[in-house]
């Protein structure tokens, strides 16, 4: 999962679950919940939040009432909220009406009336699969939070989040939270010439010391002359240690557990441009890539829910250059360079997860693992059917892409018309870790990836994994994956662990040697045989080359 950020402002989004605005309607079915204006929430805080606190009196009133137009417009006012809740970990969750989401009233603009009950189904795990092991209560089941508020959402509502004052202020005022730049990034190729990977979308080859990274251990289907409508599959959730190191845009470094779905081949990335480099509308050679992304997601940095695992989605339109964005905040949707909304992601009423939410991390050596099963599939060929990518974690639905968030964006060739994944199928399947690193005084940094063990010395309660990869079909039925594994060249230094991409990611060497690190792949250790297909990642500080202990 990529961002086309460089942009506090948008990376931001991602972790806005810990400083929020609650006050409006309250439900009068469910406990009163303290009120909040925006003018006082600069000054309020999730319980794990490390944001800098902004006195109300220090925020000129034009700003402030900037920031009150934007969250109305982008998220949802104060009158929208008719239910508030703090999570176990403090997390401010407000409760709206389904129709108060920016997305739903974005379509409906179009023209595109949204049914909040013509959803599908749950498609049944696999059998002979074991379901997840979840920790109780993480899911909105109407225990009383620490304030007397059930943790639900009452009937025809959604759960949202958003920023509060108090964050868009640490990220330097509203101009820097909502500035956008992209990347672009030449065609593919197989040297180390500073060009994408033919094979793996997301890996870059990079000749020579880079300014940031993009550094992966994933498995890759590719099912050209089959039909990917989504995927299964289950990970475990860790808090790995993520640097506060940021790049020259603010940004800070992130570590990833997640899958994606795409189409296309060319994305957007290392090189800055004013037009897109990968050609985008339908019938094209080396088209953008369209893709549906999920898992979760732990920013470093002092933002709003920095250095906890919080679930998301993200979607690009258009090679991760102008059309993309992470789903949920209150419904919004991306916005494209000319002002124009478009992606936007629908969430679900009365929801057991919502984006952003923080979950619980696995304990190191625990049996079993604290994990996420996380379920995303395209109903439009299924029948009777149901039209877009809708995400399941656990067995409960979150919310969806429509159709209409896939159109090429109208500012580029092609635009107005249907993508390829607007219904789909997937011609690409990708599972595994991301790290993104920057490099800060030309070293590689300590940012950990999934449990921040590396396999294969570290398997089952040390290192991350996915387990029970399936992908899925147009009628929702299971696929055993065979996933594939990425050989990076040697000019990249990774060692040709499978699996592995970016400068120096198989094994890195820190202030003159006297510090050193790896990330790594390994294909044993299930704790028995029902795993189906499988693989363990990660790795960080301290790691030995290849995952192999002990150091050489």
């Amino acid at each position: 999962m990529k961002s086309p950020i460089p942009a506090s402002a948008k990376w931001l989004l991602v972790v806005a679950a810990g400083i929020m605005s609650d006050a409006g309607c309250r439900d009068s079915a469910m406990p009163d919940v303290p009120t909040t204006t925006i003018a006082q929430s600069t000054t309020a805080a999730s319980a794990g939040a490390s944001v800098t606190t902004v006195d109300a009196g220090m925020v000129d009133a034009q700003e402030l009432s900037a920031i009150d137009a934007y969250l109305s417009k982008s998220y949802y006012a104060d009158a929208d909220i008719i239910h508030s809740f703090q999570t176990r970990f403090g997390e401010q969750i407000d409760c709206i009406d389904f129709y108060a989401q920016h997305s739903v009233q974005f379509f409906a603009a179009q023209g595109m009336q949204i049914d909040p009950t013509a959803v599908p189904p749950q498609p049944p795990f696999p059998a002979g699969v074991s379901s997840p092991s979840v920790p109780p209560h993480l899911g909105f089941d109407g225990e009383l939070d620490q304030s007397g508020n059930a943790r639900q959402c009452p009937a025809g509502t959604v759960a949202a989040t958003r920023p509060g004052v108090a964050e868009i202020e640490a990220a330097g005022g509203l101009a820097a939270f909502q500035q956008l730049k992209a990347h672009r990034a030449p065609p593919c190729g197989n040297t180390c010439a500073g060009v994408q990977s033919c094979f793996e979308h997301d890996c870059f080859l990079n000749a020579g010391q880079p300014s940031t990274t993009f550094e992966h251990v994933s498995g890759i289907q590719t099912q050209f002359s089959a039909s990917l409508y989504g995927v299964l599959t289950y990970m475990p959730v860790y808090w790995p240690t993520v640097t506060n190191s940021t790049d020259q845009f603010g940004v800070p470094e992130h570590s990833v557990s997640q899958i994606w779905l795409q189409t296309g081949q060319c994305e957007n990335w290392y090189n800055f441009s004013g037009t897109n480099q990968c050609p985008t509308g339908n019938g094209v050679q080396n088209q953008a890539v369209q893709s549906v992304e999920a898992g979760w997601f732990e920013s470093g940095g002092t933002g709003a829910g920095a250095h906890e695992a919080t679930l998301f989605a993200f979607i690009t339109q258009d090679g991760y250059f102008r059309g993309n964005c992470f789903g949920g905040d209150g419904g919004s949707c991306c916005t494209q360079q000319n002002g124009q909304d478009s992606s936007c992601w629908v969430a679900a009423t009365s929801p057991t997860y919502v984006l952003n939410q923080v979950f619980d991390a696995s304990d190191y050596g625990g049996q079993p693992d604290d994990e996420m099963a996380v379920q995303v599939w395209n109903g439009s060929a299924h029948n009777p059917s149901y039209p877009g990518w809708w995400m399941w974690v656990n067995g409960s639905l979150v919310g969806w892409y429509p159709p209409n968030s896939f159109t090429w964006p109208a500012s580029q060739p092609g635009g107005g018309t249907a993508g390829p994944m607007a219904y789909g199928p997937a011609s690409y399947l990708q599972v595994g870790g991301e790290v993104y690193d920057v490099w800060p005084n030309g070293s590689h940094t300590s940012s950990a990836m999934g449990g921040g063990y590396a396999p294969p010395t570290f398997t089952y309660g040390w290192a991350g994994y996915d387990r029970n990869v399936n992908w899925m079909t147009a009628a929702g039925g299971y696929v055993s994956a065979s996933l594939e594994f990425f050989d990076a060249p040697s000019c990249e230094d990774d060692y040709q662990v499978a699996g592995v991409c970016g400068l120096q990611s198989g094994y890195w060497k820190n202030n003159g040697g006297n510090s050193f690190g790896a990330y790594s792949s390994g294909f044993s250790g299930a704790p028995n045989n029902n795993w189906g297909e499988y693989f363990f990642f990660g790795g960080g500080e301290g790691q030995c080359k290849g995952g192999v202990w002990p150091c050489n």
